[in-house]
This record gives structure tokens, sequence and C-alpha cells, in this order.
């Protein structure tokens, strides 16, 4: 007979009990569906040359050789990684993922001079590298010290561009906006200039004429040549129709006499009343530029019938001006727009601008209202300035006013039980005769909160006549805030509570274009840091207050500034940033000079009036920056100068 124990009689009893409790299945469905870990694998540059040349994805296990570090899949904390190649991959579903990512310490730049394939290498601090080994399709470029470019003359090329740094090697597939090879550059050479070019265009056409029509079907309109066969044969309708039909002929005739004149014609005012002078001035002239000299006819246009209302003759050769007077006899209409024209005939019409008739008011009072400042802060003064005048510009004596202070929109409680009035002031007063009227508001009905609110105002004077305005301000019970503000070649940070300038402790951090961020100081604020143009912006951070100024938001401040007379040229530049920039001058198409500074000044004794034109190429905001000048010789100036009194008093007559 077989006895137990009672420790082992109550180790089986327990078991048995743990049995016989209910368990929960694991919900496959809500199961995580990827691998626990990530693995992060080294690769050597020949591996990774192999991956970006063919830009196959397809890795076998010989790449999987060197573990660098494994992280949990689902976490966002990735590990730092030094200057290479990397391969990282980790299992989802029925799959695996693999993903290759390159970490360099350089950054790489193609810059456009509009001739030359030009590239420049910096490190992460913005500095340039001279001794990179840079190649494309098997070719080393050549460090042009001028330029600081690893440069390929008189070239556009694509394909696999490789860049090695101090043993490790990034690799970029280089493509071009335009193909221009050499054959198109020839070609283009040739017959595009005079008079090949002629042999050139029905060519085009016949090569565009299928294309367009293929593009006018999808758009659902002519396109390109489609649109200018349709412009001729609509022409060539309105010409064979005016020898029948007069209306063809009064349309055509008309506009085709109307495309061949230009000019403009003003007003004195916009808006006129019954009873007001209309007075015009016009110029117009021909397709050659010369003004006409022929009289024109005046004609105002109405509804129902033109009125001619004079025969104008040229005060100079384009010009003409007249006055008339908005008399019952024209039988306008109110709340209409009018149109002058001056015609040769019926049929030919050279220029026409419209006015509007209106039996408007004009505004006798008027009301001015301003806040002593956008944003204030608690404890602090915040006044409203009221000003009511006539149409003098005089105070008005005998008027009063209403003002209304609302919230509008609620940004931060700092308490848990705050109470936001509907109406935070409703005062009535007197207006200030003399002066503004000066309201002080008290800090006491303001809420402990940040929010915005709306200044009301109703003025209304002895007549009960009645004038309203409104502004809107900020309030803040608390505030804290960085600011960054650039000038010329550094950044100012500071700290203010509350709207007072305070020290504080604080980190600055940089980021550029490639996603990179570095830290690059601890600072007391205020301070002031150099400015980099490597970097895409500037974040400093304290507890849990940052600011972040984006670079490239900013103008670079880089001006041309240049003077071209016929036997000289000078260039200067205004950089207050102090920018390097790398510049090409040519001399139509061929360069006469280049170079990479920080402040040029360029004078060339010259003998001819062929253009000139300069290429700046520059780092600002983590890009690359080019502009192009022309600097033409404008042998034909307009000199204008004008003669006219200082002052001119009522009744006095000036030109």
């Amino acid at each position: 007979m077989n006895t137990y124990s009672p420790t082992l009689r109550n180790l089986l009893i327990s078991l048995a009990f743990f049995c016989i409790l209910p368990a929960d299945g694991q919900d496959l469905i809500k199961s995580r569906t990827t691998s626990y870990y990530t693995y992060i694998y080294s690769l050597t540059n020949t591996e990774a040359r192999k991956i970006y040349h063919r830009n196959i994805w397809i890795v076998d296990s010989t790449y999987f050789h060197t573990l660098i570090d494994s992280i949990p899949t689902d976490s966002m904390n990735y590990v730092s990684l030094k200057a290479g190649h990397y391969l990282k991959t980790y299992s989802d579903k029925n799959q695996q993922k693999i993903f290759i990512a390159t970490v360099q310490d350089f950054d790489v730049y193609v810059l456009n001079n509009n001739t030359d394939l030009c590239i420049q290498v910096y490190d992460l601090e913005g500095n340039l590298i001279p001794d990179a080994r840079v190649r494309i399709h098997g070719k080393t470029l050549r460090f042009d010290e001028r330029t600081k470019c690893y440069t390929d003359k008189r070239s556009n090329r694509k394909g696999f561009l490789s860049v090695t740094y101090e043993g490790f090697t990034s690799y970029y597939e280089l493509t071009r906006r335009y193909n221009n090879s050499g054959l198109k550059r020839g070609a283009r050479t040739v017959l595009y200039r005079t008079p090949l070019r002629y042999a050139w265009i029905p060519v085009a056409y016949t090569i565009r004429l299928p294309i367009d029509g293929v593009k006018s079907l999808i758009s659902g309109y002519p396109r390109g040549t489609i649109r200018r066969t349709g412009r001729f044969f609509v022409s060539s309708f309105e010409r064979i129709a005016c020898l029948f039909d007069e209306y063809y002929c009064d349309y055509y005739t008309g506009k085709r006499f109307q495309e061949k004149h230009h000019g403009y014609l003003v007003f004195n005012k916009p808006l006129y009343q019954p009873g007001d002078t209309v007075k015009f001035k016009a110029f117009v002239v021909d397709k050659k530029g010369k003004g006409i000299r022929n009289p024109v006819k005046v004609v105002l246009e109405r509804d129902r019938k033109d009125v001619t209302l004079t025969t104008l003759s040229p005060y100079r050769d384009g010009g003409f001006e007249y006055q008339f007077i908005l008399h019952d006899s024209l039988d306008l209409r109110l709340d209409q727009h009018y149109y002058i024209s001056l015609c040769q005939n019926s049929r030919k019409q050279y220029i026409r601008k419209s006015f509007r008739y209106e039996d408007y008011e004009l505004a006798s009072t008027k009301l001015t209202l301003r806040v002593g400042c956008d944003e204030h802060f608690r404890n602090k003064t915040q006044k409203i300035f009221i000003k009511g005048t006539n149409e003098n510009d005089l105070n008005l004596l005998d008027a009063r006013i209403e003002l209304l202070i609302t919230p509008v929109e609620i940004e931060k409680y700092f308490y848990s039980q705050t109470f936001i009035p509907d109406t935070l002031l409703f005062l009535q007063q007197q207006l200030e005769p003399y002066d503004e009227t000066e309201i002080i508001l008290p800090d006491s009905i303001f809420p402990k909160a940040n929010f915005s609110y709306k200044v009301s105002v109703k003025l209304i004077t002895s007549d009960n006549e009645t004038k309203t305005a409104e502004k809107q301000a900020d309030y803040f019970f608390s505030k804290k805030e960085f600011t960054i503000v650039p000038e010329n070649d550094s950044l100012c940070f500071t700290y203010h509570l509350n709207g007072d300038l305070c020290p504080k402790e604080a980190i600055v951090y940089a980021s550029d274009n490639f996603g990179n961020r570095h830290r690059l100081t601890s600072v007391q604020v205020p301070c002031r840091i150099e400015l980099n143009p490597c970097y895409s912006s500037y974040t400093i951070m304290s507890d849990s207050t940052s600011a972040t100024l984006d670079i490239s938001g900013q103008p670079s401040l880089l001006r041309c500034l240049s003077v071209r007379t016929k036997d000289s040229l000078k260039i200067a530049f205004q950089n207050p940033r102090k920018l390097p920039f790398t510049y090409t001058l040519y001399k139509k198409n061929h360069e006469k000079e280049a170079g990479y500074t920080d402040s040029l000044v360029i004078k060339k004794q010259i003998s001819n009036p062929e253009n000139y034109y300069l290429s700046v190429r520059f780092l600002w905001g983590g890009r690359i920056q080019d502009e192009t000048y022309k600097i033409p010789y404008a042998d034909r100036k307009l000199t204008v100068s004008v003669t006219q009194p200082k002052i001119v008093y009522p009744g006095q007559r000036s030109r």
C-alpha cells in the first residue's frame, strides 16, 4: 500500500487546484507580427557599392558577417552609428525586411554654373574638404583651387558618383535636369544659328503636330501647333467673311486695328457722382512706338447708344487730354460702369477704359483705434487709444464712446478651476475734445490664463452718427519663450519671462538637410554664436521651453551690384553674412574669370558692347543656391527730369 507524505499531498492538491482554474488563451489576431529584435550589420565599401550601383535589393547570407547591435523592433531609440554602410533587418509576417543605410561625416553638393560639372565636399562643420577622391564613371575629378570645386569641364554627366574621404566611400546616383550630349550640343549650335534655323521651323512643326494633337485631346483644349493652326484658320475665315458680312468686317477690322496700337488712359478719380467733372489723359502709340498724330473721337459707351463727346487733336504726338461734366442730358444710370474710348471711326478703336458712376457719400466722421501693445503680460499696463475726427481732421467736440472687451480664444489654463467671463469690460464715457482718449485697462479684469481678446469701440456723435472699430490683442498670465534673431553673420539668442529679458542656461542644437542633428554647445543666454550656412535650422532648448529658427527661410543678403559703361565693367558684392561663394564671369559663352571668395570686386576695361554674365553659387540653409546676373550694356538710357513746385496752394494751377 502506497502512502503519501503530508508535504507531497499538499503539493498535489495545489496543482489540481490550478489546473481547474480558467486560463485565457493567446489572442493570435492581436499578437505581434514582427520579430522582437532588429539587427544591424556593418558592410564594406565594396558590398555597399554593389547594392547602390546595381540597385538590387537581393542580398545573401554573406552580407550578414559583422553584427553591430540589436534593438527592439518597436523601439524608436536607435543606436548611434559611426561613419559606414549598414544593413538593418527584421522579420515581418512571412517576409524578411532588409534596409541599407549610409552614415557619413561629410556632405556632397552639386553646383550649377551652366557649363561644367562642379562638386563641393564639406565636413559636418561646414568646412570645405579639398583632398577627397571624387570619381564619376571611372574618371577622377580634379580639385580646382580657384573655385574650390571638383570640376569636369564642359560636362553635364549623369551616372554613378563615388566620394572617398579618410578611407570611407559614399555613393550617389547623379542625375541631370536635361539630356545634353555632345551630339545634341553640336546640333543646337548649327540648327539654331541664322539662317539654318528657318529651315528647322517646319520640321519642328511636322514633328510636334501629332504630339500636340494628343496633348489637346487629353487636356480638352487646343495646345501648341493645334492652337496656332486654329488661330490661322479663324483669322482666315474672318478676313473672307468680311468681304460678305459687315458684322465680321467690323469685328475683324477693329480687332486687327486695336492690336496694332498700345498705350494707356487714366482718370482723375475711380468714382464719380452726378454733376462731377470727368478728367482723363491718354497716350497712344503704334506698333513701332511712335505716337499717333491723327485726331481721335472721344466716345462715351452706353447701353443703348454711344455718345460722341468731341474730336480731339493731340497736344503732342500720342498725347490727349479732355474733361466733361456728368450732366443729366447724358442719360446715365447710377451704379454702373461706363467706358470712354478713343476711336478713329466706328470700326477702329485705339484704346478704352471704364469708370464707376454712383451716388456715394463721403464719410464726415472718422474713428481711429489703437492698442498700446499687441501682447501684454500679467502686472503690465495695457492702454487703449481712441480718437474721433471730422472731415477736416479736427477732433469731435461732442461725441461719446462705448468700449467693450471680450475674450476670443483661450490658449492655456494655469489652474484647475478658472472662470473666463464672456465680457471682460464695458464702459461709456465722453470723447476727449482735444487729444486722443486714453483708457487704461486694469490687470484685475484679466483671468489667470493665456488668451486673445477683442477690443470693440463704438463712436456716437451728437447727431447720432455711429462709427465702429475693432482690434485684437493677446494676454499672457505666464509666458516663457526663447527668441532667435539672425544678425548678419551671427545668431542672437534671448530668453523672456513674461516679456522681461532674463538669463537662462540652455543647449543649442543644429540640423542639416540630411536629417542629422548636432549638439553644438551649452550657453548662457542672452548670447551670440556664429551662423554656419551648412545647417538648415537652429534649436535652443531648456527644460520644456524651446525655439527653432529655419535658416533656409531667411534671406541670404548676398547682393550683386554692377555698373556697365561703354568701356568699363565694375562688379561688387554686398555680403553682410560673409558667405563664401563660387563665381564665374562669362563674356557671352566664354569664361573670363572664376574664383571662390566671400568678398568680390571686379574692375575691367572692355572694348565691345557684348553682354556679360555672372554665375554665383553658395551654401545657405544647408542647400546650394545659385544665381545668375545678366550685365548688359544699356546704350539707350531714358533720363527723366521733373520740374515742379514743392508746395501748391488752393486755387493755384501747376502742371
